[in-house]
């Protein structure tokens, strides 16, 4: 990540979440809860941007055991991983096409944006 500065990192079981100063996610750990997203197969070792939110500014994010969330500097909420109830996209393990169980960042339908309060201790600086 030369060159990219890092200003939030989140951790799972076995995964790790990055967030740059321009909003960019990178993903890398374990593809065993098929979370990741990023196209492969396999384990990532080295962070990888999470391409399907590369025209968000992702500006905090969180991980459950199979499954992450990010919301935006404009208030949108997006959830992708292992097909749970967890994701709040309307879909659960028992109605999941034959697809790996996993899904791609999707936009969650909230009705309204999320106000997104940050402590001042993880505000940017630029």
């Amino acid at each position: 990540l030369e060159g990219v500065r890092i200003v939030r990192a989140y951790a799972g079981d076995g995964t790790s979440l990055l967030l740059d100063a321009d909003g960019g996610a990178y993903a890398c750990g374990t593809h065993a809860c098929k979370w990741l997203w990023l196209g492969e197969e396999a384990d990532v070792l080295v962070p990888t941007r999470v391409a399907a939110l590369s025209s968000a500014r992702v500006v905090c994010a969180a991980l459950g055991g199979c499954h992450a969330l990010a919301v935006t500097a404009d208030g949108r909420a997006y959830s992708w991983g292992e097909v749970s109830a967890a994701l709040g996209c309307g879909r659960s393990e028992l109605d999941q096409e034959d697809d790996g169980g996993d899904q791609a960042p999707q936009l969650l339908e909230m009705g309204v944006p999320l106000r997104v309060v940050l402590p001042s201790s993880m505000s940017e600086t630029r």
